[in-house]
């Protein structure tokens, strides 16, 4: 705020004006408004600046500088906005400050308190932006200009709801051209829009040809009663009816009444496209005018009209868009004109126009804002403002399109998980079909179909899918039901003509119902490409960004079966944690088998007491999203804070920034990369395998509480129908200080019954139709101490920052009908004492609750260089060291032959000797694994010798 240094040699004494009802100047959006030629209160007079080119109004008389805004006699110049549509309106004063003694004033918008405007400069007059105000169609808003110093002299007024248009000069009424905002980029788009209309969505003739086939196809009397084909039927008698019904009245209602008008206009633009009745385009176009009015504005919590937000504004822009390209003969000048004015009004929506605000990676900059409506509008008004297209499109290509190509596609597991993976992928989607449409240029690759075949192996024999990142999917879909978000798997079937995505597009579809996708389901619903089915590996590996990987003991399942003897494990070292939707749970684990035994705990959307709950509350940042959620590693550093957060759970770092760009991955100060040395091999049947091995370091994960950790996963299938699989989790960890108490963790829908003298902890799943049994046994440490947690008012405690205290951060489901699976309890297995280094060895079992089935021997495995155990006629080892094993390591087995899986090897060509006698053959240990499987014939002392290291 500026300082006024001067001394008041006299004071003038002024009469109190009482508050009485003044005429008031009306003011139009779009308009400027001479102050001079305004209604001036009492005390106001006007003036001419011949020196400045300007009439205006001033105060001439009065205590000048005002102490403050309340401190006056002399009654606000106001004005009144009259709003012709639902917008944010941008205010605009052009003044002129003759000298220091005149040269601020008050201002107000609407319902905003007096703020104070200054200048320094007493040569030019100049404009400045005093606020905005969200206003009604048909509403009002006033404009209040009171003085603070003597002979300030008020120019003009400018109302416009075109919020990138900065005034200059004398001042203009603001168009769209004049509106546009500058384009910051400096590269050119690698693809423009060429060709005549229409190419946004329809494209060529060939497209044309598709759609219509695809309509033919469906109307198939042999193709009744096909799910696919039913759906795109249902769409073609929904836009056909819709087009050829009269203009529907004026819509009032916002949930209901206007996505049907939408449906209209969709329909009736694309019947013209493909049947030509040029009645149809005209009846597009004045609905869309109506439109634009009559439902642009949605419904806050209480019910009260205000501005769109970023996804129905979305919708709008490219429903505009598309009238325009599709109907270009019949939109009038005027009507052009509209659409470009809406379209810089709500272009900016969340990620700003030009799209800077937010990120390419993560956030809802990386969904429809720019790759589907920004680019819609540039490419629909291309020749009529190419500078939307210039914008959108230079973004595009710099950076929404290596990033994914090159990056976030690399692993072929969609980074913020499969709920939030599939979502967003619809908007890469959307982006590489425009392309494909307009040009016939795949700007992605095909990389990006292993997004949903990642959510393919990440389903559950119950129709849901394993838990990774924040999932929504559970809050809404009942149990029983085969979750769904078919318009993903629509889209990509079509575009990769892929049998199998298409038939997973019918299993979603069939549980989604005829939903609200019609126009897209008809535009990209290939049903020439067939469904069908392959052999999918039953263990899939993810690297980086992912660091992941899904075992199963049978192939992906394609339905709903509570009683499939499929048992499904996650392992997770992580490697590059993007924020935003990613949780903090490097190292997390989670198993299925007839229910959910190990799983992720916490509600993405719930409710907590009468407020729905979601990303950001309480429960989601204190709990759901940290280490004490997961089946991690906790590390307790009292006094440890985590960004903005009461508790301290002992887990990894917070992230708080979400990167904006690849560059940002690896410069900004809190490191985005959590694991590192991940090293993984799937065997002896790459297909069918019997171990799923998958190992990294997790020391980058958390702070420098933690020196050094690595976690090892093994799946085993054992193959076995009493005790079809296990997995053998093995930690190596040394933290900074003896005293930071480690927590192995454990997470149950169910209470756990915890056998202290046996070490074991049992799951079991009797409830919703489940029957699955999980049974934990730690190795090591020798001894542990358990600490459970679930009981009610205890179900999602974490500690304080200090740890004197447990804090509960409670949610309950949002719906009475939906699959969530909070899982409220907790073991926390620690070693009994403290110190620095610690090995912890757990492995977990599965079998029927309800039967006979027992838990097959488990023995623990040391020698000098390696720790594991024996499952049944499985051996698994790890190295005990920080370092790899090199030659002269050595092993024993007391029992009968046995698979062996050797883990931790440096790499190189090894042989085996078995007491003292070589055997034949010899083993490559790669960096990418560090393993030896071989199949140990019984009993005997067996050595490793490196007879050739890796250069």
């Amino acid at each position: 705020m500026k300082t006024h240094h001067r001394a008041l040699l006299m004071f003038t004494v002024l009469p109190l004006v009482h508050a009485v009802a003044q005429a008031q100047t009306e003011i139009r959006p779009e308009t400027l408004v001479e102050l001079e030629d305004a209604v001036l209160p009492v005390g106001w007079s006007k003036g001419t600046n011949a020196t400045a080119g300007l009439g205006y109004a001033t105060v001439t008389t009065g205590i000048s500088p005002v102490a403050s805004s309340s401190d006056q006699t002399v009654a606000p110049l106001t004005l009144t906005l009259k709003s012709d549509h639902m917008a944010t309106y941008h205010v605009w004063v052009r003044y002129f400050a003759p000298n220091g003694a005149s040269d601020s004033f008050w201002a107000a918008v609407g319902s905003a308190a007096y703020s104070d405007r200054y200048t320094t400069n007493y040569t030019t007059p100049q404009w400045v932006k005093i606020g905005t105000a969200v206003v009604d169609a048909g509403g009002t808003a006033s404009i209040k200009l009171k003085y603070r110093e003597t002979n300030l002299q008020f120019d003009k007024v400018l109302v416009t709801a075109l919020p990138s248009f900065t005034p200059t000069g004398a001042g203009t009424v603001p168009t769209a051209s004049s509106a546009m905002p500058a384009n910051p980029y400096t590269n050119t788009p690698d693809v423009l829009p060429t060709g005549p209309h229409p190419r946004l969505f329809l494209g060529n003739s060939t497209d044309r040809a598709s759609i219509l086939e695809s309509r033919r196809l469906a109307y198939l009397p042999a193709n009744v009663g096909k799910t696919e084909f039913d759906r795109l039927r249902d769409s073609w008698d929904t836009l056909n009816t819709a087009a050829h019904s009269a203009i529907p009245a004026t819509p009032t209602d916002l949930k209901t009444q206007c996505p049907a008008y939408a449906t209209a206009i969709q329909a009736k633009a694309l019947y013209y496209q493909l049947d030509g009745d040029s009645t149809l385009a005209k009846e597009a176009v004045t609905m869309m005018r109506t439109y634009m009015d009559a439902c642009g504005f949605e419904l806050d919590g209480n019910g009260k009209r205000v501005p769109m937000s970023a996804r129905p504004a979305g919708d709008m822009i490219t429903l505009s868009a598309l009238v325009y390209d599709w109907c270009t003969p019949y939109v009038s000048e005027a009507d052009t004109q509209l659409y470009l004015r809406r379209f810089l009004e709500l272009a900016p929506m969340e990620i700003g126009f030009p799209p800077e605000r937010q990120g390419h990676l993560v956030g809802h900059g990386s969904e429809h804002q720019l790759m589907r409506d920004q680019l819609s509008a540039g490419i629909a008004f291309y020749e009529k403002e190419p500078r939307i297209y210039e914008i959108a499109g230079a973004k595009f290509f710099r950076d929404f399109v290596p990033a994914r190509r090159d990056y976030l596609y690399k692993s072929g597991a969609f980074h913020q998980g499969p709920s939030y993976g599939q979502a967003r992928f619809t908007s890469d989607m959307f982006a590489a079909w425009i392309f494909r449409r307009m040009a016939g240029v795949d700007v992605f690759g095909d990389k990006g179909k292993d997004v949903l075949y990642h959510a393919i192996h990440m389903r559950r024999p119950d129709g849901q899918l394993m838990r990774d990142g924040d999932t929504f999917d559970g809050v809404y879909t009942p149990h029983g039901w085969y979750w769904f978000q078919p318009t993903p798997y629509m889209l990509a079937a079509s575009y990769f003509r892929d049998p199998y995505l298409q038939a997973e597009y019918a299993r979603q579809v069939a549980v989604q119902g005829k939903g609200a996708d019609n126009l897209w389901r008809v535009l990209f619903s290939d049903l020439s490409v067939p469904a069908g089915t392959k052999s999918l590996p039953w263990t899939t590996f993810y690297g980086e960004p992912a660091g992941y990987m899904v075992a199963r003991t049978g192939a992906p399942v394609t339905k709903v079966d509570l009683a499939s003897n499929t048992v499904v494990a996650t392992m997770k070292v992580g490697h590059t944690n993007f924020a935003n939707h990613q949780h903090l749970d490097a190292g997390h684990f989670q198993l299925y088998y007839k229910g959910g035994l190990a799983i992720d705990s916490g509600i993405y959307e719930g409710k907590i007491g009468t407020q729905d709950s979601g990303y950001g509350s309480p429960h989601d940042k204190n709990y759901h999203k940290r280490t004490i959620a997961h089946n991690a590693m906790l590390v307790f550093q009292p006094g440890e804070k985590f960004a903005d957060t009461p508790a301290n759970d002992g887990g990894q770092r917070f992230i708080l920034h979400e990167p904006k760009s690849l560059q940002e991955l690896d410069t900004w100060s809190e490191p985005y990369h959590y694991g590192g040395n991940i090293r993984h091999r799937i065997g002896p049947d790459t297909k069918q395998p019997a171990f799923s091995y998958l190992t990294g370091n997790l020391h980058d994960a958390y702070t420098d509480k933690v020196a050094n950790y690595q976690r090892s996963f093994v799946f085993l299938n054992l193959n076995r129908t009493d005790v079809p699989a296990a997995l053998v989790v093995f930690d190596r960890i040394r933290s900074s200080q003896p005293t930071y108490r480690k927590s192995w963790l454990l997470h149950s829908v169910g209470e756990p019954i915890v056998n202290e003298a046996a070490k074991t902890i049992t799951i079991e799943r009797r409830d919703q139709g489940y029957n699955g049994k999980l049974v934990n046994r730690t190795l090591l440490p020798a001894q542990v101490q358990y600490k459970k947690y679930g009981q009610a008012g205890e179900e999602y405690l974490v500690p304080n920052t200090d740890g004197t205290a447990m804090v509960n951060y409670p949610v309950a489901v949002k719906y009475e009908r939906n699959s969530e699976e909070a899982g409220p309890w907790r073991m926390e297995v620690s070693p009994s004492a403290p110190q620095e280094s610690d090995l912890m060895l757990n492995v977990m079992q599965v079998m029927d609750a309800n039967g006979t089935a027992v838990p097959v021997p488990v023995d623990l495995l040391q020698s000098a260089q390696f720790v594991g155990a024996r499952v049944a006629n499985r051996v698994v080892l790890f190295g005990k060291g920080e370092t790899s094993v090199g030659t002269g390591a050595s092993f024993l087995l007391l029992a009968e032959p046995a698979d062996v899986l050797i883990a931790d090897l440096q790499p190189g060509t090894w042989q085996v000797k078995k007491n003292g006698v070589l055997q034949a053959g010899s083993y490559v240990v790669g960096a990418d694994d560090g393993t030896i499987y071989l199949q140990a014939q019984g009993a005997g002392a067996y050595e490793l010798v490196l007879v050739k290291p890796a250069l």
